[in-house]
């Protein structure tokens, strides 16, 4: 019986508006927050992009500049530049023809094969391999050992930032899904009938004065 009770009472107006509100405001919400990461993704993204296609500029000027001592100043140069990036990961490959690295920073990736398929990518078109975003331009003067120039920085700190969105993200879904049905459920109340003994107030004086009579 008290089954059959529940069952009518789940197919009341009032219940189902609870559960229409609750789960509109809940999807909403969800909707979102969801939006928002993927903003912040994106906006991170094309942050570190753009800074990547300005380290290939300076490098490049870098390597346009005369070097009578010969290439360990070039080298040099560019380990430093990557030490002065060591928060961000950076790092700079020198690769050849066949896009195999000759010569590397010492923030490099730690498996270089990683990148072996990145002439796939189109030159200056920012990619993601092996967890560092990673873009690669010609040379001003190429040589088959010396062709592309390869720039890249780690990932992990935006994915530390993404994550901290995540949590906040579970968080109030959380606490959407606890409070929606409960906002569902006084909206219902409001929107349902109030008392059934409203229309009793009109049947009283009918029944006195047929009695009356």
């Amino acid at each position: 019986m008290s089954f059959e009770r529940f069952r009518a009472w789940t197919r009341t107006l009032r219940v189902r508006l609870m559960l229409w509100d609750a789960a509109a405001v809940f999807l909403t919400a969800l909707a979102v927050l969801i939006g928002v990461r993927e903003g912040v993704r994106f906006a991170l993204q094309h942050e570190i992009d753009e800074v990547l296609l300005e380290d290939i500029d300076e490098i490049n000027l870098l390597l346009q500049e005369p070097r009578p001592d010969g290439d360990d100043t070039l080298f040099f140069d560019l380990d430093r530049k990557a030490r002065g990036h060591t928060h961000h990961v950076w790092f700079v490959m020198l690769l050849d023809k066949n896009g195999k690295p000759t010569w590397s920073s010492d923030k490099g990736p730690e498996e270089p094969a990683r990148l072996l398929n990145i002439l796939s990518v189109p030159s200056e078109s920012p990619t993601t391999r092996g967890g560092f975003r990673v873009i690669r331009s010609l040379l001003p003067k190429p040589t088959h050992e010396r062709h592309w120039v390869l720039v890249g920085s780690s990932l992990e700190i935006a994915n530390q930032d993404l994550a901290r969105i995540d949590q906040l993200v579970s968080v109030i879904g959380v606490l959407a899904l606890i409070l929606a049905p409960l906002g569902g459920f006084l909206l219902a109340n409001r929107a349902g009938p109030r008392n059934s003994t409203s229309g009793c107030r009109f049947a009283v004086p009918a029944t006195s004065s047929t009695g009356s009579r």
